[in-house]
């Protein structure tokens, strides 16, 4: 299913659509590509100035773009979520950052759009519907070793984090099938989660269903293959974890953060530990 307005509600102006992430409207330029960065967001909110209608000039137009699984039935679910997202976000007991809107100023207009932005697929899904309860708090951001480490815009998605990485492969399977390998599946991020969605199971899950749909390249499947041959050897492990130790720091610069060094791009390497944990327990004398 292609992203589709599910629902308009518009006061005194005409019907609004959204599709392959373009908006468009009667009489109003559309906004092109750049619509999905607007979209990705739960209740994004942007005003629309200067555009050919001279209606608009002003500035009295708003439009909310919402997509569906943001929506929730009435006040009193919306309280209990609104308290929920402030304490598991920054732990203030409620946000800073919310607006309320109760229909247009007067002689103003409002456009509340509501979009399906991949969440039907999501829907259908028995290993990712959980999805879907996410209230977009970052709790699984804060915890993530991954995303501590390489921030969100290396995610290269509107919705970065553990659960954009489930969610952005339901948009688009193909551009975002990295995402769900960039993740250690610690379980940290499903610790934290307010509304317990079992994120680093439903991480797992979209691995194994893009390697099904061919979306693994080659290169990261050798790399599984040997990394799980290592892991599953201790004497290997050990081995080639002494050598790295020992080898990685002589290294000349030009050779360790060369082409194949994606991460090594825009960030250094952690500093090498000159002893492995086991090395240093047994000098301890622990058992």
């Amino acid at each position: 299913m292609k992203d589709q307005t599910l629902l308009t509600f518009t006061y005194r102006f005409q019907w609004i659509s959204v599709a392959n992430g373009s908006i468009y409207s009667k009489g109003v330029s559309s906004l092109g590509s750049n619509a999905n960065h607007y979209i990705q967001y739960g209740l994004a909110r942007f005003f629309i100035r200067a555009l050919r209608n001279e209606r608009f000039a002003s500035g009295n137009l708003q439009r909310s773009e919402v997509i569906v699984d943001e929506v929730v039935s009435g006040d009193t679910e919306l309280a209990v979520f609104l308290r929920l997202l402030a304490r598991s976000a920054t732990g203030q007991p409620i946000t800073t950052y919310t607006s309320h809107f109760h229909g247009p100023r007067p002689g103003a207009e409002l456009h509340i759009v509501i979009v399906d932005h991949g969440r039907s697929r999501l829907l259908a899904s028995d290993a990712h519907r959980a999805s879907l309860r996410c209230i977009r708090c970052a709790a699984c951001m804060n915890t993530c070793p991954v995303y501590r480490r390489s921030g969100g815009h290396s995610y290269g998605a509107t919705v970065p984090g553990p659960i954009g990485s489930i969610l952005a492969p339901s948009v688009d399977a193909k551009r975002h099938a990295s995402l769900p390998f960039a993740s250690t599946l610690c379980g940290s991020c499903s610790d934290v989660c307010p509304v317990r969605i079992d994120l680093h199971g439903q991480l797992l899950a979209w691995r194994g269903e893009l390697a099904a749909q061919g979306l693994i390249p080659l290169g990261k499947r050798a790399a599984a293959k040997v990394s799980g041959w290592v892991l599953g050897r201790l004497w290997a492990y050990r081995i080639l974890g002494k050598l790295a130790r020992w080898l990685l720091p002589k290294l000349p610069r030009s050779l360790v953060y060369s082409r194949l060094n994606r991460w090594g791009r825009q960030r250094e390497l952690p500093e090498l530990p000159a002893q492995s944990f086991r090395e240093i327990w047994r000098q301890r004398g622990e058992p």
